[in-house]
């Protein structure tokens, strides 16, 4: 059976989202270019598994897209195993793919209430919705800081699901798992700016998501700020540890591990504490 073929049916048993699918298949294409013909699921074992690890770490990708290739074969792999279609893998045999700790840029409390609230702005013009480009990212600014959600769940939130008093309950698209998001006065006033007729979600595209990213990344600049749009959720978090020690991971619905490994900026908490002095 072509590996392909596997993973489709067993994305269509788990019911895995079309993004969880789109890796599967990205796995497996670069998987088959590895053996220079469309893999097989007697292919999955250690030598040719390794070789491909191996390729990959020849062609310089680094060892956070060489793990994630090989945690997606190791799923379809151990999936066909418990079919007893082939073997369980051995992991001892497996090369290691080990990611080294990155560091965590995000922005202060005063970058984005001086410079990035600011600099909405400075874009001009309406979106196809009938809002104003200005409207829109000062909203989304402000509810991504006062919720700490993921750009994909406030693209997925709907007028309904926001209570009066700026109370929503959202189920993540990352994790499936429900948090309750609290928006303040000043960003539910926000939101009413950047409404338009007839609209159910909050902030619905215009265009594709490469124009979003474009129009995120014209605003960053115009602020004088370096990252992405994405910060937003590091730099809450970050804020919320700031002023609450020990409780960031809270605001954002992680564990404390996930927390301070993908969203803790430490500069930011660190230089808030008084430096050791001098012995001398």
């Amino acid at each position: 059976m072509k590996l392909q073929r596997f993973a489709d049916e067993y994305c269509q048993r788990v019911e895995g989202s079309a993004g969880y699918r789109h890796q599967l298949a990205v796995a497996v294409r670069a998987f088959s270019e590895s053996l220079r013909r469309p893999a097989m699921l007697d292919d999955l074992c250690a030598e040719s598994l390794n070789a491909h690890l191996a390729e990959l770490r020849a062609a310089d990708y680094s060892d956070s897209y060489r793990k994630g290739r090989k945690t997606n074969l190791l799923v379809l792999w151990n999936a066909a195993a418990d079919d007893e279609l082939i073997a369980p893998p051995r992991r001892r045999k497996l090369l290691p793919c080990r990611v080294a700790d990155r560091v965590t840029t995000a922005w202060t409390r005063a970058q984005v209430t001086q410079q990035l609230l600011p600099a909405c702005q400075g874009l001009k013009g309406q979106h196809s919705t009938g809002v104003a480009r200005a409207d829109y990212w000062r909203a989304w600014i402000l509810c991504a800081w006062d919720s700490a959600l993921r750009g994909v769940d406030l693209r997925r939130l709907k007028f309904s699901g926001v209570a009066s008093n700026g109370r929503a309950v959202v189920v993540q698209h990352k994790t499936g798992k429900r948090i309750v998001a609290q928006f303040t006065p000043t960003t539910m006033h926000a939101i009413d700016c950047a409404s338009a007729p007839r609209r159910e979600l909050v902030f619905p595209l215009w265009g594709s998501g490469e124009i979003w990213r474009r129009e995120a990344a014209r605003l960053i600049a115009l602020a004088g700020l370096r990252g992405s749009i994405g910060m937003l959720r590091a730099s809450t978090g970050t804020d919320y540890e700031l002023r609450h020690p020990g409780r960031g991971h809270e605001l954002l619905g992680n564990t404390r591990a996930v927390f301070e490994k993908h969203y803790l900026d430490l500069s930011i908490v660190e230089s808030a504490r008084p430096a050791q002095e001098s012995l001398i």
